[in-house]
C-alpha cells in the first residue's frame, strides 16, 4: 500500500522490530507512527527543528530521531514519554566553499539542485545489541552513546557525514560521506564505568587481565570485569572496610589478594574472594571483609607485594619504608633513611631487593636477606648534597637489574640497582618531567615534559634520538607488555597511543575527564583510564589499519547499510549510482 506522509518530503523511516509498526521523518519537527495497515496512529514531537533521521532499538523499546541541526531525541515505544535529548555537539561546521563545491559537483551529476547544507544533517543508529546509540550532525561531530546516554566516543569524520551505521559486531561504524567516499572506523571505547562518586585515586589490572580493581576517595573499592559482555553499571564485588579515601592498591602476583593503603595511614589486606560460610558455595559477588589491617603514624602513600606473594612493602609520610609477612601481617623490616615523605616503592622480581622514592631527592636501595640489610644505597649523585630535589618519576627496566629517576631539578639518571652507582644522565631537555617510563627490553626511554614534549633516548648510550612537541601535558607514559606500543594521557582527558620504535602517532582516543592513570591491560588487547569524574574508561586496542575508504563515487554519498553477515557494505549516492563493496 501507500502511505500518505502528508508532508514536502520523507527523509527516513523505520520499522520496529516486530514489523508492526513504522516510523516515518521528513520536513516536520516530529516523529510519525503508522500501524501496519497504513494508518497514522501516533506522533512524537520535537519542536525544535526538522526530523532528518529516525532509528528504532533492536529490541523495540525505544526510537530515536535527529534534526537537521544535530540534536537527538529518545523516546520510550510503549508509552511515548520523552526519555532523553542529546544536544548537538560542538564540532567545525562545513565551509561556505565546501558546501558549495558540495552542491555544483551534485548538480552536475544528477542535475537536480544542490545537497543540503552538511552542518544541518543529522543520522542516528542503534547497535545491533542496542547498548550503543551513533550520532552524526553538526559538521563533521560523530559520537556514541552508551543505554544511559553517556558519550562513550567523539570522532571527527573527514568530511561532514549523512549516514551512519554500525557494524554487525558493532566494532566499526560505517558512514556515507559527502566527499563522495563511504568509510569504515573503527572503534575504541568499549564502556564507561561509572566506579565511584568521587575521584578514582588508584587502579590495578589483576594478573590475569580479566578484571580491573580501582580506588577512590570516596573510601570505596570495587572490582569490575573486563569481558566485553560485562555489565557496566555493575561491581563484580566491593572489598568494604576502608575508612578514609583510597591512595594506593596493589593485587597479590598469584591474584589470591587485594591490598590498600587509605589516607589514615592503614593498610589493609582483603581475600580476592570472600570465603564461604561452612558447607556453602563460594559468592563472588558477596562483598569482601579485610582478613588483615596493618596500621601506620602517618598517611601509606605506596604499596608492593613481592613476586613470590610472601611479602608487602610500604612507604609512607614519616618516610620509614617497612616490609611485613603478607599472610600474618608481621613486621619483617624498617628501612629509615628519607628525609621527608617516601613516596612510592617496588619489589623486583627477585624478592628481596626493593626501591623507595621521596620528596628528599633519594632513590634507596634496600637488599632483604634472612630479615637484615644487605646493602642501603641513596640513588644520588658523587658530591650532590644528599637533600636535593624530589624524585618524581621511577621506572625499573631490564629485569629490574637497573632503574631510572627523574628528579624536580630537572635531572633523569639511569642507576644500577645492586650497588646503587649512578651510570648515566639523560639531557637535552628544559622544563620539569612530568611522566617517565623506560621499555623493558632496555633499548628506550622516553620522558614527557611540561613544555608539552616527549623526548626518547637511547638507554644504552643517553643519545637524545626524538624530542617533539605534542598537544598538551602528559600525566602518565606506559608501554604495552609487548613494548610495541606506548600510552600517554594528557591532562586535557585525552589518550594518545605511539609506536614505541619511532613515536609515529597511531591512535587518539576521547576521556572525557582528565585523570592521573592510564594501563594497557594485561594482553595489551584494552586500554584503562581513571577519571577525576570517578569513572574508568575502557578501551579496546584496533590498529589504524583498521580504518578504510570505500572511493569511487562521483558525488555525496547519501547512505549506508550493511548485509547481515556483516561482510558486504552497499552505498548509495548523488550520482545515481549504488556500489556494493
Amino acid at each position: 500500500g501507500v502511505i500518505e506522509a502528508d508532508v514536502a518530503e520523507v527523509t527516513d523511516l523505520a520499522f520496529t522490530p516486530d514489523g508492526q509498526s513504522l516510523f516515518t521523518v521528513g520536513s516536520e519537527p516530529e516523529v510519525k507512527r503508522w500501524d501496519a495497515t497504513g494508518k497514522l496512529v501516533g506522533k512524537l514531537p520535537g519542536g525544535k527543528a526538522a526530523f532528518h533521521s529516525v532509528a528504532v532499538k533492536p529490541d523495540g523499546s525505544e526510537v530515536a530521531a535527529a534534526d537537521r541541526e544535530g540534536r537527538v531525541q529518545v523516546w520510550s515505544l510503549a508509552d511515548g514519554k520523552l526519555l532523553r535529548t542529546i544536544e548537538p555537539a560542538e564540532s567545525k561546521p562545513a565551509s561556505a566553499e565546501w558546501t558549495e563545491a558540495v552542491a555544483k559537483a551534485t548538480q552536475a551529476a544528477t542535475g537536480a539542485p544542490g545537497t543540503p547544507d552538511p552542518a544541518e544533517v543529522g543520522a542516528v543508529a542503534y547497535s545491533a545489541d542496542g547498548k550503543r546509540l551513533v550520532v552524526s550532525g553538526a559538521g563533521q561531530a560523530i559520537r556514541v552513546f552508551d543505554a544511559a546516554g553517556r558519550v562513550l566516543e567523539r570522532l571527527e569524520a573527514e568530511s561532514p557525514v549523512g549516514d551512519v551505521r554500525f557494524a554487525v559486531d558493532g566494532g566499526r561504524l560505517f558512514m556515507a560521506s559527502f566527499d563522495n567516499n563511504a568509510r569504515a572506523r573503527s572503534l575504541s571505547l568499549e564502556r564507561r564505568i561509572e566506579a565511584h562518586e568521587a575521584p578514582v585515586a588508584a587502579l590495578a589490572v589483576s594478573p590475569d587481565g580479566q578484571f580491573v580493581l580501582s580506588g577512590g576517595t570516596d573510601k570505596r573499592m570495587r572490582l569490575w570485569s573486563l569481558a566485553a559482555d560485562a555489565v557496566n553499571e555493575q561491581p563484580v564485588r566491593e572489598f568494604v572496610g576502608s575508612t578514609e579515601a583510597i591512595t594506593s592498591l596493589a593485587i597479590a602476583r598469584d591474584g589470591s589478594r587485594v591490598i590498600a593503603a587509605t589516607a589514615d595511614g592503614q593498610v589493609s589486606v582483603w581475600p580476592f574472594v570472600s570465603p564461604p560460610a561452612e558447607g556453602q558455595p563460594v559468592d563472588p559477588a558477596k562483598p569482601v571483609e579485610s582478613v588483615l589491617s596493618i596500621p601506620h603514624e602517618t598517611v601509606v602513600h605506596g604499596v608492593s607485594v613481592s613476586a613470590d606473594n610472601l611479602k608487602l612493602a610500604t612507604t609512607a609520610e614519616d618516610g620509614v619504608t617497612r616490609v611485613w609477612e603478607l599472610v600474618s601481617g608481621r613486621l619483617l623490616q624498617r628501612f629509615v633513611g628519607h628525609a621527608k615523605a617516601a613516596l612510592d616503592v617496588a619489589f623486583a622480581p627477585d624478592n628481596k631487593t626493593l626501591v623507595s622514592v621521596g620528596t628528599d631527592g633519594q632513590g634507596r636501595i634496600e637488599t632483604l636477606a634472612t630479615l637484615r640489610t644487605v646493602v642501603s644505597t641513596n640513588l644520588v649523585s658523587e658530591g650532590e648534597s644528599p637533600v636535593v630535589s624530589p624524585i618524581t618519576q621511577f621506572a625499573y627496566y631490564t629485569n629490574a637489574s637497573q632503574a631510572v629517576t627523574a628528579n624536580a631539578a630537572n635531572r633523569i639518571q639511569l642507576w644500577t640497582v645492586d650497588n646503587g652507582q649512578s651510570v648515566r644522565e639523560f639531557v637535552g631537555f628544559e622544563a620539569g618531567v612530568t611522566a617517565l617510563a623506560a621499555r623493558a627490553d632496555g633499548t628506550h626511554l622516553i620522558a614527557a615534559t611540561a613544555d608539552q614534549k616527549l623526548s626518547q633516548w637511547n638507554l644504552g648510550n643517553a643519545e637524545l634520538m626524538t624530542q617533539f612537541t605534542v598537544p598538551g601535558v602528559v600525566r602518565s607514559l606506559r608501554y604495552s607488555a609487548d613494548n610495541q606500543r606506548l600510552l600517554a594521557a594528557f591532562d586535557d582527558g585525552m589518550l594518545r597511543v605511539y609506536n614505541a620504535a619511532d613515536l609515529a602517532l597511531l591512535y587518539e582516543l576521547q576521556s572525557d575527564a582528565p585523570g592521573r592513570t592510564a594501563v594497557f591491560s594485561t594482553d595489551g588487547r584494552r586500554m584503562l583510564a581513571t577519571s577525576q569524574q570517578g569513572e574508568i574508561g575502557v578501551w579496546a586496542y584496533a590498529s589504524p589499519e583498521a580504518i578504510r575508504t570505500f572511493g569511487g563515487h562521483g558525488a555525496s554519498v547519501y547512505s549506508v547499510a550493511i548485509t547481515k553477515d556483516g561482510k558486504r557494505l552497499a552505498s548509495a549516492s548523488a550520482d545515481q549510482t549504488v556500489r556494493l563493496w
